[in-house]
C-alpha cells in the first residue's frame, strides 16, 4: 500500500484540509474562441468534430490537452444508466445535478460527458447551468452513426474549475431522461497507463476512513474502472487513490466529492 506516500505529497498538490474556506498541443484557436474548454483538441476534417453547439461544447475529439495526472475522475453518478440507445425514440439527453442550490446556477460548476467505450472519442461539456440544475441537450451527436451510444457508455460528471481532480471539487449527477434504476453512486476513474492494482480511500473532513478497498487489475490505459460506493450521507469526502503499474510504481490522485444527502 501508498498511502503513506500519499499523505506526503498531499503539501506538493496544494490540497488545503476539506474543512478549509499531457503535455500536448493546444487546442485550436477556433475552439477557444467559440468558448470551449481546451481539454478537448477537436478531430480534424471531421463533421461531427468538438465545438459550440448552442449551450454547451459536443462532439468528437482528437485526444486529451493538459492531463494533470495519470489518475482522473470522469464520472461520478447516482442509478444505473439504463441501457437505451439514443435516437428518434430518445431525442434528447437530461440529467440532473445533485449539488446545494447555492452552488448550481452561478456559473462555477461544469457539467462533463465522456463515451466510455474506448474507441468513441466523445465528449460533452457545459459550464451553462441553469438554477434548476437540470441540463438537457439534444442527442443528434450521440445517436449519430459514427458515434451510436447508449445511456449506459456515458461518464457523467459535475465538477467545478476544470475537472483536473486537483482543485476540484466533484458533484454527482442522475440521468433522467432516459430514466435508468434507483442504485448506489458509481465513481468511474481513467488511468492513462496501465495499472494492476487500484486501491481507494474516502475521508471525512476529520481524516476519518468512510470507506475502503482495493480493485483488482489488471486496467488498460482509457480502460474507464468503475467503483460502486454506497456512499449517502457521506457529505464532503475526500478521495484518495493509489494505483500501482506492473513495475510497481504508484500513481496518485487526491480528489473533493460531495455526496448526497
Amino acid at each position: 500500500m501508498h498511502f503513506g506516500q500519499l499523505a506526503a505529497v498531499v503539501g506538493l498538490l496544494g490540497l488545503a484540509p476539506l474543512g478549509s474556506s499531457m503535455n500536448a498541443d493546444a487546442a485550436p484557436a477556433k475552439a477557444r474562441a467559440a468558448g470551449c474548454t481546451a481539454a478537448f483538441k477537436p478531430a480534424d476534417g471531421e463533421p461531427l468534430s468538438f465545438r459550440r453547439r448552442g449551450s454547451r461544447c459536443e462532439g468528437l475529439y482528437a485526444k486529451l490537452v493538459g492531463v494533470p495526472s495519470t489518475l482522473r475522475i470522469i464520472g461520478f453518478h447516482v442509478g444505473r444508466l439504463a441501457d437505451t440507445k439514443f435516437g428518434v425514440l430518445v431525442p434528447k439527453v437530461a440529467v440532473r445535478i445533485l449539488a446545494p442550490p447555492q452552488i448550481i446556477g452561478v456559473g462555477v460548476l461544469r457539467l462533463r460527458a465522456l463515451a466510455t467505450d474506448p474507441t468513441v472519442f466523445y465528449a460533452m461539456d457545459t459550464s451553462e447551468i441553469p438554477n434548476s440544475g437540470t441540463y438537457e441537450w439534444s442527442s443528434e451527436v450521440l445517436s449519430a452513426k459514427r458515434v451510436d451510444l447508449a445511456a449506459n457508455q456515458l461518464a457523467l460528471v459535475a465538477c467545478t474549475t476544470d475537472c483536473d481532480g486537483r482543485t476540484s471539487t466533484f458533484y454527482p449527477v442522475t440521468m433522467t431522461q432516459p430514466g435508468g434504476r434507483s442504485g448506489p453512486a458509481t465513481i468511474i476513474i481513467a488511468s492513462a497507463k496501465r495499472i494492476l492494482r487500484l486501491d481507494w480511500k474516502l475521508r471525512d473532513e476529520k481524516g476519518r476512513i468512510l470507506a475502503s478497498g482495493s480493485l483488482r487489475g489488471p486496467f488498460s490505459p482509457g480502460i474507464p474502472i468503475p467503483l460502486t460506493v454506497d456512499g449517502k450521507g457521506f457529505g464532503n469526502a475526500r478521495l484518495e487513490l493509489v494505483g500501482t503499474a506492473p513495475d510497481g510504481s504508484p500513481s496518485f490522485l487526491l480528489a473533493r466529492l460531495m455526496w448526497p444527502s
